[in-house]
């Protein structure tokens, strides 16, 4: 039917074309990803510790050792409650983010605000993250 429909213009049958075959490839070829879990980030907050300035300078210098006193992860079943100390700008708000890549899931922040300034701070950010088998990821702060 639909050919008799475009015999007599072939422009007709083209843009036809042109228009579904994306369509079919894009429903069609959708399939979920294994790897790609579904994560959701519940809840974030943070807190203030401190300005940027000379007592900062071990942060510099060895952050990993540095930040273990701010830092805790606990599991209970699917849900992730993990803390960490953050370097951000002092001008700009600032929000909870993390990215899923492989095995590694990926504690990070995000600015909202195009608003920023020369100077940073320090917060301890506190994540709440539901994801399935989110005990078998390795967590990085």
């Amino acid at each position: 039917m639909l050919w008799s429909t475009t015999r007599g213009n072939p422009d007709r049958l083209a843009i036809m074309l042109y228009w579904a075959l994306p369509w079919l490839f894009c429903c069609c070829s959708s399939t979920l990803d294994p790897q790609d879990p579904e994560a959701f980030l519940v809840d974030c907050g943070s807190e203030f510790v401190m300005n940027d300035g000379t007592h900062a300078d071990e942060y510099y210098e060895n952050r990993e050792s540095y930040i273990q006193a701010f830092s805790r992860i606990t599991y209970s079943g699917d849900t992730l409650r993990a803390e960490t100390l953050h370097e951000i700008n002092a001008c700009a708000e600032t929000v909870c983010d993390f990215k899923v890549s492989n095995d590694t899931l990926f504690l990070t922040t995000r600015r909202v605000e195009d608003v920023v300034c020369a100077s940073v701070k320090f917060h301890r950010f506190k994540y709440t993250i539901v994801m399935p088998n989110v005990d078998h990821y390795v967590v990085m702060l």
